[in-house]
This record gives C-alpha cells, sequence and structure tokens, in this order.
C-alpha cells in the first residue's frame, strides 16, 4: 500500500484576505503550528472634493472604528470613543471653520457619529446626543428636551434625525421641506436617513418610509424595493440595502447614480453622494457610480478590507481594516507558518498512517507524539550509501515493541 504525504496549501494575498480567516485556515488544515493574529490599526481613507480638506484626514495611531462626512469636514470615532476632525479650511478668503471639528472638552465616550453644514453631531454611550459647531437659524444645535436615549443618528445639511431606544423617529433643524416632519403613524423602526431636504426610515417591517421634499420622486419609494435593513439619500434619489442583501435605486438618475453595477455583490452598507451612490460588499470591496467630476468613483486601488461606509457631497469615506500590505503581509506569515507544518509532517514520515486512513498527516503525527513521543530519523549507514535509505522503525515509550527489520 502506497500513502500520500497530505500537505498543507498555500495562500495567496487577495481583496478578502483577513488575519484571523488566516488563522482559522490554518487551524481548520491542521497545521502543526500557532500564527498569531496581526493586530494592525484601521484608518480612515476619504475621497473626491478636497478644497476644505475633507479628503485629508489625519493618521490617527489609535484607529477608527466609524467616519462621518459633510460637504466641508470630517470625524473619525477612535475605539476610546473620543472623536478626531478635520477639514473646513479657509477657501478664497473664506473661513469655514466654527469649531465644527473639535469636539467639546465634556463630550464623554461616544459610539457614533454624523456631519452636517459647519455641524457636528455625536452619539454617546449613554444614548445622549450632543451637538457642536455653527449656530444657525433652524435650531440644528438646539436638541429637544424631551429626546430620549438614542440608538442612531443621522445629519445632512442642517436637520438631524435620530433614532430612540425605543424605535420612534424624531427630528429637529432646517423644516422649510418638512424633512423633520416625522409622519404621526410611522410606528417603531430600526434604521434612518438624512437627506438634503428630506428624511427616512425603516420601520421594523422593513419597509421603507421617506418625507420631505419629493423632488424627482425620492420620497416615493417603490413599492418592489421590498424589505429593507438600511437606507441612504443623496440629493435628489434614495437607495436601499435589501434584506437580501441586494441593493435597490430610485429617484433621479441624472448621473446615473440610479445605476446598479452589474455583477455587484452581495453587500452589507450603502451610502449616497449627492448624485452618487455607494455600496459596500460583503468582501469588503467598496462600488461606486454616477456622477465622477471630483473624483468621487474612483474608488483607490489599494483599498481593501473595508468596514464601513459615508458619503456627503462630492466625497467619499471607508474606514479600512488594514492596508493592502498588511494583508500581504498576514499571507506571508500564514505561508510561512504552512511551510513549517509541511516540514514538520515530511520529517514524521517514519511515524506511518497510525489512524489508518491511507494517508500520513498531522493526525498522524498528533498520535505519535501524543502515544509514542517523536519519531526517530531513519537509520542510514555511515560506511555504505545506500541506493535507498531503509525504513526504521520508531524509537518507542512504553511496551510497544520494535518490530523485526
Amino acid at each position: 500500500m502506497q500513502l500520500k504525504l497530505t500537505s498543507l496549501p498555500f495562500v495567496t494575498p487577495s481583496h478578502s484576505v483577513r488575519a484571523s480567516a488566516m488563522a482559522a485556515f490554518i487551524a481548520a488544515a491542521g497545521a502543526m503550528a500557532v500564527v498569531g493574529t496581526a493586530h494592525a490599526q484601521s484608518m480612515a481613507r476619504v475621497w473626491g472634493a478636497n478644497l476644505l480638506g475633507q479628503a485629508s484626514p489625519p493618521q490617527i495611531v489609535e484607529g477608527v472604528t466609524a467616519v462621518a462626512l459633510s460637504t466641508e469636514h470630517g470625524l473619525a470615532l477612535l475605539p476610546n470613543g473620543s472623536i478626531s476632525g478635520w477639514g473646513a479650511n479657509t477657501y478664497s478668503g473664506i473661513n469655514f471653520n466654527y469649531g465644527q471639528t473639535v469636539a467639546p472638552s465634556d463630550l464623554g465616550a461616544c459610539k457614533a457619529i454624523a456631519a452636517g453644514t459647519s455641524i457636528s453631531v455625536a452619539l454617546r454611550t449613554d444614548g445622549i446626543v450632543r451637538v457642536w459647531g455653527k449656530t444657525d437659524s433652524y435650531g440644528t444645535k438646539t436638541i429637544p428636551t424631551d429626546l430620549g436615549a438614542c440608538k442612531a443618528i443621522a445629519c445632512m445639511s442642517n436637520h438631524i434625525v435620530a433614532l430612540q431606544e425605543s424605535g420612534i423617529v424624531r427630528a429637529w433643524g432646517r423644516n422649510d421641506k418638512n424633512q423633520c416632519a416625522v409622519p404621526a403613524d410611522l410606528g417603531a423602526c430600526k434604521a434612518i436617513a438624512a437627506g438634503d431636504d428630506n428624511s427616512g426610515a425603516i420601520q421594523a417591517n422593513g419597509t421603507v418610509i421617506m418625507w420631505g421634499s419629493n423632488a424627482s420622486g425620492v420620497c416615493t419609494v417603490p413599492s418592489d424595493v421590498g424589505a429593507s435593513t438600511a437606507i441612504a439619500i443623496g440629493d435628489r434619489h434614495g437607495i436601499a440595502l435589501r434584506e437580501n442583501r441586494t441593493v435597490r435605486t430610485w429617484g433621479d438618475n441624472y448621473q446615473g447614480q440610479l445605476n446598479v453595477p452589474v455583477g455587484i455583490g452581495a453587500c452589507i452598507a450603502v451610502a449616497a453622494g449627492n448624485y452618487n451612490s455607494v455600496a459596500l460588499q460583503v468582501d469588503g470591496l467598496v462600488r461606486v457610480w454616477g456622477n465622477n467630476t471630483q473624483g468621487e468613483c474612483n474608488v483607490p486601488p489599494d483599498l481593501v478590507g473595508v468596514t464601513s461606509i459615508v458619503a456627503s457631497g462630492y466625497n467619499v469615506a471607508a474606514v479600512q481594516a488594514k492596508s493592502f500590505i498588511e494583508l500581504l503581509s498576514d499571507a506571508t506569515t500564514a505561508n510561512a507558518a504552512l511551510t513549517t507544518a509541511n516540514a514538520a509532517l515530511t520529517a514524521q514520515l517514519n511515524c506511518g498512517d497510525l489512524n489508518g486512513d491511507n494517508e500520513v498527516n498531522g493526525a498522524d503525527v498528533g498520535l505519535q507524539l501524543v502515544n509514542y513521543g517523536p519519531c526517530a530519523p531513519p537509520e542510514v549507514s555511515p560506511e555504505v550509501a545506500p541506493v535507498a535509505a531503509p525504513v526504521v522503525a520508531p524509537k518507542i515509550k512504553g511496551t510497544r515493541k520494535e518490530s523485526p527489520r
């Protein structure tokens, strides 16, 4: 009977490589080595218009868990719940900085962020909403006194939408298009969104409801959208992530923002800029379509391993878990471990097929080490070079007898 040595396959880096997946892969393959999972820090990536520095986030050594964008500035939520901001620079002699990039010193730890025109919004871990930045005439910074603890926030231009823990939706700020007039019969919801002149929510049963300006039919949600888990609103178009992970768009299509790419994969998140749409596939790849006058559809070629996305105006942002170089390093580390494991299997050829599956592999090595100790190397006479090295039975521990030579 001829035995086959089972080798472990090598790993090639791809867009979907993750360090944890590597570790799981090695464990599943039965490798005789342990690989440490890398703990590289995630980062904020922004592309598109950059007149005010909104596409130039600083390097944040602590890592990033979420990002938010307005047409003027950006925010990043750090793992410790603090917030870092950028952008809102002076342009053509006009100062766009109203303090929206600097979080209040007494803010406390936060769990979500949002950004609007010259304002920033944060949701603290205790459910309290805080707003800072420019004081406008719409009362955007004036949080309703009866606002309960919240679990989600959304902001665009000059109004804010909040989802209370109870599922009740609240909105305040600019209301000239009834964007803050939450329908009385809306009921409990599980997700919210804010557009320039409108707002949206997903009811508990997955139904998408929109209110405010209905320019280009953005508030007329098609009946075939179906049950959804997330929505986003552009200037005059909407995009929904359905429960089956497909994407559905409606409203204005002047810039092709409704033309979902053929072949797009299953998705886990959606976002919308003024005239483009964004989707995050389950493999961590970002897809953008529609207007590209500021390069917002030019997804960086090294953008992989994305965990979340946002868009605003002519910008798109993403949280990238790791850079391609780090993913490549993960693959290299995993392959080194597999090389070691395969070498160990090769060195243990003399152990034989201990479990009777007609293969000499990691399972046999494990049985040998647990029950009998390490295998002995082949014994070759130093005086005579044999044509083939004789097979020698392993030197064992315990009472097992050696086989006759």
